[in-house]
């Protein structure tokens, strides 16, 4: 079985606990911007297929942000 991710669960701690968080998409922008990946798209390829799950709007945005 796979662990399951809560990411809401997550961001409601560090919430409580007065914590900035980013998500997995901001940390991949990110890298990209600091020039310590060479493609955004190619990343998120290798966790969709581990099992990261991206909506088409929000992965098109995050391409589009991405100038990819």
């Amino acid at each position: 079985m796979k662990p399951m991710w809560c990411d809401r669960a997550a961001r409601e701690a560090s919430k409580s606990l007065q914590v900035n968080t980013r998500g997995t998409l901001s940390i991949i922008l990110l890298a990209k911007q600091a020039s310590y990946i060479a493609s955004v798209s190619t990343e998120i390829s290798k966790l969709v297929k581990s099992g990261l799950r991206v909506s088409t709007k929000v992965l098109a945005k995050v391409l589009e942000l991405a100038e990819e």
